[in-house]
């Protein structure tokens, strides 16, 4: 039923607006400037892996953001609820299924664009994550 103009649904997300708010009001400045500190952090890395997912370590990329490889896989697994190397795993298997749709690649070309020197290696973790090999993907099996 609607009452006073809003039906549930629109109480409800009021309501977490309304919380959202309310928590945010309750953050310090310095929690704030931290947040908005360690969201840059997090954009930096995710560019910098979408720029260079082909050959891009954890190692390369705390370096860039100044913090020790340990430390940065633990911050950016907190912060997305990714862990690091799952993140470049879907980058570069998304990639690969874009490429395969394109019959002017092969798959040992797809597989040096998305970083693997090895196609078989690539063909096993394509299947891994697709639950498919790149032939059968791009057959549509």
């Amino acid at each position: 039923k609607v009452k006073d103009g809003l039906d549930k649904e629109n109480k409800s997300n009021l309501s977490k607006k309304m919380i959202g708010e309310i928590k945010n009001n309750d953050l310090s400045d310095e929690e704030k400037s931290r947040e908005t500190f360690n969201d840059k952090i997090i954009l930096t890395v995710k560019t910098l892996i979408n720029k260079n997912f082909q050959t891009i370590t954890l190692e390369n990329v705390a370096e860039k953001v100044h913090m020790s490889s340990c430390y940065l896989s633990k911050f950016f697994k907190e912060a997305t609820g990714e862990n690091f190397s799952d993140y470049i795993l879907n980058i570069k298997m998304n990639k690969a299924k874009e490429l395969l749709m394109d019959i002017k690649y092969r798959i040992c070309d797809v597989s040096n664009i998305v970083g693997y020197s090895n196609p078989k290696n690539f063909s096993r973790a394509f299947k891994n994550y697709t639950g498919k090999t790149p032939s059968q993907f791009r057959k549509g099996e």
